[in-house]
């Protein structure tokens, strides 16, 4: 039986990731540990299903409390909270579906125990791919990709040598603004950019789909998790999200994986790799399909995707700068404090007036992070002022 712990057990990914643990039949997993952040209630009745050995909250408040409501688990509370858990638990595998770089630590402190890391975070590797790599090459852990389009791609090239794949293509949905011009986009409300034409997902995530920011982490993300080129991988926009990505070879070939929007695919994928066991989810109906198309990626006149290249070429705290400052920016949206356009301009300035340096450790990661929030912050106070 594997120790499983879950970082994120209240959000979507993580509500999906315990209906396939406690579905299943052959009792292969025992959930050790669940990390949620303020929907206690949810937690509360997740603790009662599963009698996790350990806990971990955002706050110690409810840390406090919960461990008088519940006697015999251990507690912690907080990003350091989380690696902790992952030192007491000791998983086999960790599900890492925290949104944010509060898991980054708990990521690396799993691989560096030599688990499998389930990823479903795409701040680890956009904010501290280097601090990944290093561990995955120096340590026993394993790292699945859990993202639908990362785990389209690896699951395409399974038994394939990385010498013959030609380009990645990484499809996306568009959003609920494509083809959409800039004229367009200067009065998209919240509600409008809450409102994504096929997934069901986070609010912060939603944003991110509606300005491709979220596309242009993958991107990122991508070139680490395969150590590919930036130049070769190509973002495709797919409106129907059936294909969730694909990969070329070098002989012409093209490998796509194919499945119905159910995140429960990925996650069963990451879990059972690299044994494929069955799941109870609807069939795809490709006779139902209708027409598939496909777009390239400048029918978006976004820049988001143009900006992460340019992370990906600058290196070193480069990429921990641009997701701090998405993450900023977003937040500052959904407060409606700044506007749908807005969000590029922050961005691109924080960009613009940031000094990049080296990523040896976890505190440049840090270091790096609160000093683009810092910039935010003023920026912010700038544009209130003018």
């Amino acid at each position: 039986m594997k120790n499983v712990v879950l970082l994120g057990s209240t959000g979507s990914i993580g509500r999906r990731a315990l209906e396939i643990l406690s579905a299943d039949s052959n009792s292969r997993f025992k959930v050790s540990g669940l990390a949620a952040g303020k929907n206690i209630q949810l937690l509360e009745q997740q603790i009662r299903n599963f009698r996790p050995r350990c806990i971990c909250v955002a706050n110690q408040v409810d840390a406090d409390r919960l461990k008088k409501q519940f006697p015999g688990i251990d507690f912690f509370s907080g990003a350091s909270g989380l690696t902790r858990m992952i030192g007491v638990t000791d998983p086999d595998t960790v599900i890492s579906a925290i949104s944010g770089t509060d898991s980054i630590a708990a990521n690396l402190a799993a691989l560096i125990k030599g688990a499998r890391l389930c990823l479903a975070n795409k701040e680890t590797l956009v904010a501290a791919g280097a601090l990944v790599q290093e561990a995955l090459d120096h340590h026993d852990g394993q790292l699945i990709p859990v993202d639908s389009e990362h785990s389209a791609i690896f699951q395409c090239l399974q038994g394939q040598p990385r010498e013959s794949v030609s380009r990645i293509l990484l499809t996306a949905s568009g959003g609920p603004f494509f083809r959409r011009s800039r004229v367009e986009l200067e009065n998209v409300s919240l509600e409008m950019a809450l409102n994504h034409p096929t997934w069901k997902m986070g609010r912060k995530i939603t944003i991110d789909s509606a300005t491709l920011m979220n596309k242009a982490l993958e991107l990122i993300e991508a070139a680490f998790l395969f150590q590919i080129e930036p130049e070769r991988i190509e973002v495709v926009i797919h409106p129907q999200s059936v294909i969730h990505s694909m990969v070329e070879f070098c002989d012409g070939s093209i490998l796509a994986q194919l499945g119905i929007a159910d995140m429960g695919i990925p996650i069963h994928y990451a879990l059972n790799h690299p044994e494929r066991m069955p799941l109870d989810v609807e069939p795809l109906g490709l006779d139902r399909l209708g027409t598939l198309e496909f777009f390239g990626e400048d029918s978006m006149d976004f820049p988001s995707l143009s900006l992460a290249r340019s992370v990906l070429k600058t290196g070193k705290s480069a990429g921990a700068v641009f997701n701090a400052a998405n993450e900023a920016a977003v937040e500052a949206f959904i407060e409606q404090r700044i506007s749908f356009l807005d969000i590029f301009i922050m961005v691109e300035e924080i960009l613009s007036r940031s000094c990049f340096h080296p990523v040896r450790s976890l505190q440049d990661v840090t270091s790096a992070i609160e000093a683009t929030r810092a910039q935010c912050r003023e920026w912010l106070k700038r544009k209130f002022r003018s």
